[in-house]
């Protein structure tokens, strides 16, 4: 009598910030002597209680991501295709970026991975990591984190208006300066919120078709290339450095390498809408890790393979160069279309 009744919890509802700290505030002035403390008995230790009146003041989220739905998400929050993977190449080379692709994944991005997939579930609310470092340290370093978030989300995004327009750039009719550059700009952003409006299931679904679109020309690279590659010994001799080759630019290699590998946590986000987080979000994971390690490494061996000779000269669109070099301007064409879509994704 007169403790205030605390119960484990293993997962709550989902919901926010707000109704965390409301539910708190609640247990914390309840009545001494509660008799529904001592009524609990031990199979329905660490059950989430429905929620309060006060709870269900927040806004509710319908739980309507599937893990297929949390795939397409999390391709494009973390790959969105090959592009921006050359410049690691005329960084390290080929055989250190196949290295690195072939690698990372299961070194970097498995654990980050694993670790949505645990927190997503254990916490399924909206929010994220900022919601998990809050019940870790506290309401100050959540606020840092939800802050920095906020300023590199608003530098990142700002980039892709931009990539939308220089991949259009191969059109002559999209060779814009001036006013038009910036009316097709906004209206690339117009698009992509009124998506986000429509809400998660209609993002969700939208990336999905994005990602076979951006995906499609990868794979006509790869299958158009596999004729022309060279043998083993002539394809390992192409990708052994040189004596003449400049000095690795080891900052910019493991920089690019690594933001290409890096973003499942950010999914997080979406816990609250994940229709079984426990089964979805591992899955989703996984499945991911696998995608996005074939969409970077088998396209990536084929081009290195194909234009062996100047693999430290690659820098931002290499691979329309190489498929019009190596292939033809049918697949230049497909894949500045694709780095358009993955702008957009």
């Amino acid at each position: 009598p007169g403790v205030p009744c605390w119960r484990p919890m293993a997962s709550r509802p989902a919901g926010t910030l707000r109704r965390h700290h409301m539910a708190t505030r609640q247990q914390e002035m309840a009545p001494a002597g509660a008799a529904a403390c001592d009524s609990v008995d031990e199979e329905h230790v660490g059950v989430p209680r429905s929620p309060s009146s006060a709870e269900k003041d927040g806004p509710v989220f319908k739980p309507t991501l599937s893990w297929v739905s949390l795939v397409g998400v999390t391709f494009f929050a973390v790959c969105g295709g090959d592009y921006g993977l050359e410049d690691s190449v005329g960084a390290g080379g080929a055989r250190l970026t196949l290295l690195g692709v072939f690698l990372l994944p299961w070194f970097w991005s498995l654990p980050i991975g694993l670790m949505t997939a645990e927190l997503g579930s254990m916490i399924p609310e909206a929010g994220g990591c900022v919601v998990w470092v809050h019940r870790a340290l506290g309401p100050f370093w959540a606020q840092q984190n939800a802050m920095w978030n906020l300023v590199s989300n608003t530098f990142d995004n700002a980039l892709y208006p931009v990539m939308f327009v220089d991949y259009l750039v191969y059109f002559p009719a999209f060779r814009l300066e001036g006013l038009p550059r910036w009316l097709v700009s906004v209206s690339m952003l117009l698009v992509v919120t009124l998506l986000n409006i429509q809400g998660v299931d209609v993002v969700a679904n939208a990336s999905n078709v994005f990602a076979l679109l951006v995906i499609s020309p990868f794979a006509g690279l790869v299958v158009a290339g596999l004729p022309q590659l060279p043998d083993m010994a002539t394809f390992l001799e192409g990708i052994t450095p040189s004596i003449y080759d400049p000095p690795i630019r080891w900052g910019a290699f493991l920089s690019v390498l690594l933001w290409n590998t890096s973003g499942y946590d950010s999914v997080g986000a979406l816990a609250a809408e994940v229709q079984r987080p426990g089964r979805d979000f591992p899955i989703a994971m996984v499945v991911t890790i696998i995608l996005v390690t074939l969409v970077y490494l088998l396209p990536l061996a084929v081009a290195v393979a194909l234009d062996s000779k100047q693999t430290r000269k690659w820098s931002d669109g290499h691979f329309v160069l190489v498929a019009s070099e190596h292939i033809g301007d049918w697949l230049a064409a497909w894949i500045t279309i694709g780095g358009a879509l993955s702008a957009v994704g």
